[in-house]
């Protein structure tokens, strides 16, 4: 348990060119339901050039118990949040086990923002820039987690282009200046910009991530046997995913059985006058790429409250002041094999507003540029779940994009159906859907 929570924020908190390989972790008896937690194999509050490899997380076994009676099992089993960035980190070949057996959301490879810090209340337009620096009209935040940052707090930092010319762009700050008289802040950035952001078309966003997270080859288990099933919060164990700022990160040949499949969320929240207890927070997603994984089965096919396949959500405050930026751009989802999973609205494959899409009138931009091809989907069929958590599952369906137009420009191709009832439900825009000559077995293409 490195997480750096009791970090001083004068000294950086670090965990660097380190080796987790190998180890064999089992649960205790720990488990508290009303707070939702229980044992965790590892939290690690940073990372960089970290290979965390062929370890156990054996949820399974009794061999750590304190009572014989207790049940076995994990809260969660492979954890990370951002006292820190976590760049370059391997996470590959980790066999995990029912790690949602005890209570809460019962992760099995989990990259969380807690600890993370933001530069400004909320994104800030670029006033001037050049190849190794941005200028932008705003002013720093000198209190962090209830501290005064000392100098320099920010660097190391990350920068992201989230609206404008050069949307997508993510750097590393070497270096900042405050200019108080004329409120501005220059950023010098590394490596330069592929396209320097223009004064008065860009926004940016200033704040810690993952970034070259590799997570490959992992198996993961929630099945019955060897598992028991006995999440005392809700039917949920064994998701892969990302919480949190990422950037140029791969999850890439995976295979989950019964699990909630693979999650990445994208959020904004603005501290504004109209929402006063917001934060100065988000997650932006930047070139994920989720990659030839294999997700079969889920928790609990019969219950709306079990979510898998791959879902990727996204959500902005109702600021009037501070509408969302494009908080996800460039994710790829292709060549995965999904079966008999599928994700809190009923896609195989489910893109989906996980609350209020900003202030009226809610359509605004917040998903760019979606590759979703190669990818082969079976068994989204049959009777619509029981409806426990009221999610309003209409059908099962391979493909998903919600609305209103809050997705944008994605791309579909050579996707595969095999007995799905609604094979795509599209309300983005400007989606782009590329088809054979013959559609037959198609997602996203009619036969002709």
């Amino acid at each position: 348990m490195l997480t750096g929570g009791d970090t001083s924020s004068a000294h950086t908190y670090e965990i660097d060119a380190s080796v987790v390989r190998g180890n064999r972790f089992v649960p205790g008896s720990y488990l508290d339901v009303p707070g939702r937690q229980g044992t965790v194999a590892t939290q690690l509050g940073a990372s960089r050039r970290v290979d965390f490899s062929d370890n156990v997380a054996d949820g399974a076994s009794a061999a750590g118990l304190q009572d014989g009676k207790d049940p076995p099992g994990w809260r969660a089993a492979f954890f990370w949040n951002l006292t820190n960035d976590a760049e370059e980190l391997l996470v590959s070949n980790n066999h995990i086990s029912c790690p949602g057996d005890k209570t809460g959301d019962g992760e099995a490879v989990a990259f969380d923002a807690n600890g993370n810090t933001f530069g400004f209340d909320a994104a800030r337009s670029v006033v001037a820039a050049g190849p190794d620096w941005v200028k932008i009209r705003g002013v720093l935040l000198h209190q962090q987690l209830g501290r005064t940052i000392p100098d320099h707090y920010y660097d190391t930092h990350w920068v992201w282009i989230v609206a404008g010319p050069g949307l997508g762009q993510t750097r590393r700050v070497t270096s900042y200046t405050e200019d108080h008289a004329r409120g501005t802040v220059t950023l010098r950035i590394a490596p330069s910009w592929d396209i320097v952001p223009p004064a008065g078309a860009a926004r940016l966003v200033l704040g810690k991530q993952f970034w070259q997270v590799y997570v490959v080859a992992n198996e993961v288990t929630q099945a019955s046997p060897p598992c028991q099933k006995s999440n005392l919060s809700s039917p949920r164990g064994g998701v892969i995913g990302f919480a949190a700022p990422v950037a140029d990160s791969a999850i890439e040949g995976n295979r989950q059985v019964d699990t909630d499949g693979i999650l990445f969320l994208s959020n904004y929240s603005a501290h504004t006058p109209s929402c006063p207890l917001c934060l100065g927070a988000g997650a932006f997603v930047t070139a994920l790429e989720i990659r030839g994984n294999r997700i079969e089965g889920e928790y609990d096919w019969s219950s709306d409250c079990s979510w898998s396949g791959i879902h990727g959500y996204f959500v902005a405050t109702p600021t009037p002041e501070e509408p969302p930026p494009v908080m996800g751009f460039g994710t790829v989802i292709a060549h995965n094999v999904i079966s008999h999973a599928d994700g809190q609205r009923g896609g195989a494959i489910d893109i989906a507003r996980a609350g209020v899409a900003g202030p009226p009138p809610g359509n605004w931009p917040m998903v760019q540029s979606l590759l979703i091809f190669g990818n082969t989907i079976s068994d989204i069929s049959g009777a619509l779940p029981r409806s426990a958590c009221r999610e309003g599952q209409r059908d099962r369906a391979g493909i998903r994009l919600e609305g209103p137009g809050n997705v944008r420009d994605t791309v579909l191709e050579g996707n595969r159906c095999e007995r799905v009832d609604t094979l795509l439900e599209d309300m983005g825009v400007a989606t782009t859907r590329l088809c054979p000559e013959n559609g037959a077995g198609s997602c996203e293409c009619k036969p002709r």
